[in-house]
């Protein structure tokens, strides 16, 4: 009964499925750290996440049935400006001599922050 109540609010459920879609973000933007520079790096992790992100946070969390091309629109404007930020933060981070994969673990809670607040009143509003 207490999880039943839990999973039927919005910011449980945007924590819960953004745990999952963090992590396999991050999995794949921590690869991507060793091997491209971070815009190459977070881009890539960016469209892993944007996606997964849309289904699982329009449908599961949202439950958005309306998700049509001007919600994906919104919704992709979203994450354009949170790869710019998110590379850019991890590079302005790295000049004071913190890694680049510590710096993109730093940056999440500002990232989905900002995230879930955009969602939730501007993108999958009812």
């Amino acid at each position: 009964m207490f999880l039943a109540n839990i999973f039927s609010q919005k910011k449980y459920k945007f924590i819960f499925f953004g745990i999952i879609n963090t992590f396999i973000t991050i999995i794949v933007l921590q690869i991507f750290l060793l091997l491209t520079s971070s815009i190459y790096a977070t881009l890539i992790s960016q469209i892993v996440n944007s996606f997964l992100g849309y289904y699982l946070y329009g449908s599961k969390v949202f439950q958005n049935r309306k998700r049509g091309i001007k919600v994906f629109l919104k919704y992709l404007t979203l994450y354009l400006f949170l790869w710019n930020l998110n590379w850019l933060s991890i590079e302005f981070i790295y000049e004071y001599g913190i890694s680049r994969n510590i710096a993109a673990v730093v940056i999440i809670p500002p990232l989905a922050l900002i995230s879930y607040s955009a969602m939730k009143s501007i993108i999958f509003k009812k």
